[in-house]
C-alpha cells in the first residue's frame, strides 16, 4: 500500500541517518511542498471532482432556470410575423434618348423604389391606413396568467359607442374594465381604481369621461369575466405601427415586401391589407390628378372660343341679312383657303404661348410640380417639354417622401434638390427658347397673313367682309374641335386609368416568433450553467477549507495514515456508532487500517507507546478519532488507556458502564487533590481505560508543564501498552505542544471542509522543525465523492481493500434498491 511505503520511509530515514539529516530532509521536503501549494496551474481532475461533487447544486440551477424559461414560454403572448407583397410598375419612365440625357441617373428604378418604401413608411401615410381602418377602440379579455385581445371588434361580447369632439382626446383615458352585473347593468373602473370603487351603468347609458362619452351594448357578455377596453386614435396609432412596420425593395424584381411584427395576426393582416390597397389608390389618385387639371384648363379655353364661335356666328347672320347679294365668292376661295390655313397657325402659336406663360408662371411661383399640366394634354407637342416635367415629377414625390421622414439634412435628399433645380432651370431655359421660336414664327405668319390681306382689300367691301367673318368662324371652330378632342382623350385616359401596382402576395402568417422555445431553453440552460459555476467558482475562490486528498499532499508532506469516511445516516458525530459496534462495517475497517499505519509509523512494539492526537481547530473529530483508535488498540489485546487533556472543552465518546464518567479527572490529578487509582475509571470494552478531563481549571497549560504530568505518564507506562492523549487543537491553544514531548507519535485530525488551509500549513512547519515525532495525519469525515473522482479510489477506508459488511440502511435510496433487487 502507498500509505505504508510513504510511512516506513520516514521512519527508515530517521534511524538510518539520524535526527538532524532528517530534520534537513524535512525542510527541504517543506519547502517543497509549500511551493506546489501555491502553485495555481490548470488540474483537469480538480475541476472534474469540485464539479461532480456539486452535481445536485448544478442540476437545481439548470432546473430553475429551464422551469422558469417554461413558464415564460407557456405564458407569453405569442408574436408573429404578418408578410406581404407588393409589385410596383412605373408607366410614367421614359426611354427616348432626350430622356436618358436628362435624367442624370442610370440607376433610376433603385431610386425610384427606395423612395417607395420610404413613402410607405411615412408617417402620413400610416395615419390614413389607420384612419380608413377605424380602430379607436381595443376589447381585451382578462385571464388568470395573461389578457387576450379579442379582434375583431365585431367578437367582443359587448360595443362601446364612442362620440368625441377631438381624436386626439382619446390617448388621455386610462383603460376601462368591465364586468357584467345583471342583464341590465355593469361594473366599470378605470386603471387606477379597485372593484371595490366600481361605478355602475345600464347598458346603452351614456358615459362621460373628460371630453369624451360613450356608451356600452351588451351582446352576449358572460358573468364573472372581466373584459376591458381602451381608446386609441390615429395619430397615436400609426407611431405604433410604424415601429413595427419594415418594408424593403426587390429592385430586380420591381417588389416591396412588407412585414409587420404582432401579437393579433388578424389585425396585422388587415393592416398591411389596407396598407396595399391605400397605396394603390393613392397611386391612382396622383395619376389621375393630371387628367382632372388638363380637363379643368381645356374646360377654360373652351368657353372663351365657344363665346367667340356665338359672336361671329351672330355676325354671319346679320351680315347675310342686310346684303342678300354677294358676288366673287369663288373669286376669292382660294384666298381664303390660304388665309384660314395661317390663321390657325397663329392661333395654335397663340394657345400654345398662353400655355408656355402659365407654365413658367408655375414653375417660377410652385414648389409642388405635381400639378403641372403636360404640353401633350393640351395639344401642344414638346418632347423636351414632357421629359422633363416627367423627371420633375419623379423627383418631387421621393423629395416629399423624405420630408415626411423629417430628414431635411438627408445627403439623398440634398442631391434631389440639387437634381430639381438643375433640371427646372433646363426647363425654364428651353420654355424661353421655344417661346422665342415661336414668336419668330408668329412674325412670319403675320407677314404672310398681311400680303394676303392687301390682296383681299382689292376686293369689293361686301365680300371682303364676309370673308374675314367666315375666316375667324373656321379658326375658331377648328380650335374648338381640337379642344373637344383632347378634352375626350383625356376623359378617356382618366376613366380608363389602372392601377400601377398590385398585390402580388396576399398576407401570409409566418408564424410565431416569440417565444422562441428553442432559444428561451438554450438560454435557460446557459444561464442556470453560468450561475451554478460562478457560484461554485466564487465559493473555491474564497474556500479556505482543505476538500481533498490532493489538496492535503499538496501543501503538506506528512504520510496520511488513512481516511474515515462521511456518515450520511448519523448527522451527529456523537450519534455515528463506534467500530466495536459495527465490526464489519466501512468505518471499522478504515480505524483498522488507520491502526496498521500507526504500528509501522510508531517502530517499536517492545514498550510502551504514546500517541498523542491533535487537531487545528475544535470540530474536526478529534476526540471521535481518539475514542476509535483506542478502542481498535485494545480489541487487539493491548492494555490502552485514554487520557483526555482537552480540559477546556472535553468530549467523550468510549462506552463506560451504565454511561456514567468520573467528575474527578485529570485536573483534579495535577493539583494533587486525587490519585491515580482514583481518576482511571474503567470502560464498557475488554484492555481499555479512560482518565477524563475532569473539572476545567483556570490554568491548564500550567498543570500540563508540571511535574504531574511527568509523574502521570512514568506511572500509566507501568501498567500500559498504549497510552493515547486526546490534545486540546494544536491551532488554538499551546497544551498540544507541551504534551509533545510525551509522544512517540502524533496524530493529526484533517476533517473535509473543515480545517483550515493555513493551520494545515503551520502543521507542515512544525513537521519540517520537527518539534513533534512521527507526525502522521487522518482524513476524517471524507465524502465517498471526494475519494472517486479526485482521490485515492472507492468508497470507505483507504483504498479499497479489505472485506467488510455496510447495512442497506446505510446506502443511499438507488442503491437500496439496487441491493433489494439483487437479493
Amino acid at each position: 500500500m502507498d500509505i505504508q511505503q510513504d510511512v516506513i520511509t520516514v521512519s527508515s530515514s530517521s534511524n538510518v541517518n539520524g535526527q538532524s539529516q532528517g530534520q534537513a530532509t524535512n525542510k527541504q521536503n517543506s519547502q517543497s511542498i509549500l511551493s506546489k501549494s501555491n502553485d495555481d496551474s490548470f488540474n483537469p481532475k480538480k475541476i472534474l471532482y469540485i464539479l461532480w461533487k456539486n452535481k445536485f447544486f448544478i442540476v437545481f440551477c439548470i432546473g430553475v432556470a429551464i422551469s422558469i424559461a417554461w413558464w415564460k414560454t407557456y405564458y407569453a403572448t405569442p408574436i408573429y410575423t404578418i408578410g406581404a407583397s407588393l409589385q410596383v410598375k412605373d408607366n410614367r419612365q421614359s426611354s427616348s434618348p432626350v430622356a436618358l440625357l436628362y435624367s442624370q441617373d442610370m440607376f433610376g428604378d433603385s431610386k425610384r423604389l427606395s423612395a417607395e418604401v420610404k413613402f410607405i413608411r411615412s408617417y402620413p401615410f400610416i395615419k390614413r391606413v389607420c384612419e380608413k381602418m377605424d380602430l379607436r377602440v381595443y376589447y381585451y379579455q382578462e385571464g388568470n396568467i395573461r389578457t387576450t385581445e379579442i379582434y375583431p371588434a365585431q367578437h367582443a361580447p359587448f360595443e362601446v359607442i364612442i362620440n368625441i369632439d377631438a381624436d386626439s382626446n382619446l390617448v388621455e383615458l386610462p383603460n376601462y374594465k368591465i364586468k357584467f352585473e345583471d342583464e341590465k347593468t355593469f361594473l366599470l373602473i378605470n386603471s387606477h381604481e379597485e372593484w371595490e370603487s366600481a361605478r355602475s351603468y345600464k347598458f346603452g347609458e351614456t358615459i362621460s369621461e373628460s371630453s369624451t362619452t360613450f356608451k356600452i351594448l351588451n351582446k352576449n357578455l358572460i358573468k364573472e369575466t372581466i373584459y376591458g377596453f381602451y381608446f386609441t386614435n390615429p395619430s397615436s396609432l400609426a407611431r405604433n405601427f410604424l415601429g413595427r412596420l419594415s418594408a424593403y425593395a426587390e429592385e430586380d424584381a420591381s417588389l416591396i415586401r412588407l412585414n409587420l411584427v404582432s401579437s393579433v395576426p388578424e389585425r396585422a393582416s388587415d393592416f398591411i391589407t389596407t396598407v396595399m390597397q391605400e397605396y394603390i389608390a393613392y397611386g391612382l389618385e396622383d395619376k389621375n390628378l393630371e387628367a382632372v387639371r388638363t380637363i379643368d384648363f381645356i374646360d377654360k379655353q373652351l368657353s372663351q372660343i365657344r363665346d367667340s364661335l356665338f359672336l361671329i356666328e351672330d355676325k354671319i347672320q346679320n351680315f347675310k341679312s342686310n346684303n342678300k347679294f354677294i358676288v366673287g365668292e369663288d373669286a376669292i376661295g382660294r384666298n381664303l383657303e390660304q388665309y384660314t390655313s395661317l390663321e390657325e397657325e397663329s392661333r395654335k402659336l397663340q394657345m400654345k404661348s398662353k400655355y408656355l406663360d402659365y407654365l413658367i408662371t408655375y414653375i417660377k411661383e410652385n414648389d409642388n410640380y405635381k400639378g403641372i399640366t403636360t404640353p401633350t394634354a393640351v395639344g401642344v407637342e414638346d418632347g423636351m417639354a414632357n421629359t422633363l416635367i416627367g423627371r420633375l415629377v419623379d423627383l418631387q414625390i421621393q423629395r416629399e417622401v423624405f420630408l415626411e421622414k423629417g430628414s431635411s439634412k438627408n445627403p439623398f435628399l440634398v442631391e434631389i434638390n440639387i437634381e430639381i433645380d438643375k433640371i427646372r432651370e433646363s426647363l425654364l431655359e428651353h420654355l424661353n427658347n421655344t417661346k422665342l421660336n415661336d414668336k419668330i414664327a408668329a412674325e412670319d405668319i403675320k407677314s404672310r397673313i398681311n400680303i394676303l390681306n392687301n390682296q383681299m382689300n382689292s376686293l369689293p367691301s361686301a365680300e371682303r367682309k364676309l370673308v374675314n367673318i367666315n375666316r375667324l368662324y373656321t379658326i375658331n371652330e377648328e380650335i374648338y374641335i381640337l379642344l373637344l378632342n383632347k378634352r375626350m382623350e383625356a376623359s378617356i385616359a382618366q376613366a380608363a386609368a389602372r392601377e400601377e401596382s398590385q398585390i402580388l402576395e396576399p398576407p401570409f402568417n409566418y408564424g410565431a416568433i416569440s417565444p422562441n422555445a428553442t432559444q428561451n431553453y438554450t438560454i435557460a440552460l446557459l444561464v442556470g450553467l453560468f450561475i451554478s459555476f460562478g457560484f461554485i467558482y466564487l465559493k473555491n475562490y474564497f474556500r479556505n477549507t482543505i476538500e481533498t486528498l490532493d489538496e492535503i499532499k499538496s501543501i503538506s508532506s506528512v504520510p496520511i495514515l488513512g481516511l474515515v469516511t462521511h456518515s450520511k445516516k448519523k448527522k451527529q458525530v456523537k450519534n455515528t456508532p463506534l467500530v466495536h459496534e459495527q465490526p464489519k462495517s466501512a468505518l471499522a475497517e478504515a480505524f483498522r487500517s488507520i491502526r496498521s499505519n500507526l504500528l509501522f509509523l510508531m517502530g517499536r512494539v517492545d514498550k510502551t507507546n504514546t500517541l498523542m492526537i491533535s487537531s487545528s481547530i475544535s470540530g474536526e473529530g478529534k476526540s471521535f478519532c481518539s475514542a476509535n483508535i483506542s478502542i481498535s488498540l485494545a480489541s487487539t489485546g493491548k492494555r490502552t488507556v485514554l487520557i483526555v487533556a482537552d480540559m477546556r472543552k472535553p468530549q467523550m465518546y468510549v462506552p463506560m458502564p451504565n454511561d456514567k464518567y468520573n467528575k474527578d479527572g485529570l485536573s483534579t490529578y495535577l493539583i494533587g487533590s486525587k490519585n491515580l487509582d482514583e481518576v482511571i475509571q474503567s470502560t464498557s470494552l475488554e484492555n481499555l481505560d479512560v482518565i477524563s478531563s475532569g473539572a476545567v481549571p483556570p490554568n491548564p497549560a500550567e498543570l500540563l508543564m508540571g511535574v504531574a504530568m511527568d509523574e502521570l505518564i512514568e506511572k500509566l507506562k507501568k501498567h500500559y501498552d498504549y497510552i493515547i492523549i486526546d490534545t486540546p487543537p494544536l491551532g488554538l491553544v499551546s497544551d498540544a505542544l507541551i504534551l509533545g514531548k510525551y509522544a512517540d507519535a502524533t496524530v493529526y485530525i484533517v476533517r473535509q471542509d473543515r480545517t483550515p488551509i493555513e493551520k494545515l500549513k503551520g502543521l507542515e512547519r512544525i513537521y519540517a522543525e520537527q518539534m513533534l515525532q512521527n507526525v502522521g495525519i487522518i482524513f476524517n469525515d471524507v465524502k465517498a465523492q471526494g475519494v472517486g473522482v479526485y482521490g485515492y479510489g472507492s468508497y470507505g477506508g483507504y483504498g479499497s481493500y479489505g472485506y467488510y459488511e455496510v447495512n442497506d440502511t446505510d446506502l443511499p435510496w438507488w442503491k437500496q434498491i439496487i441491493s433489494k433487487i439483487k437479493k
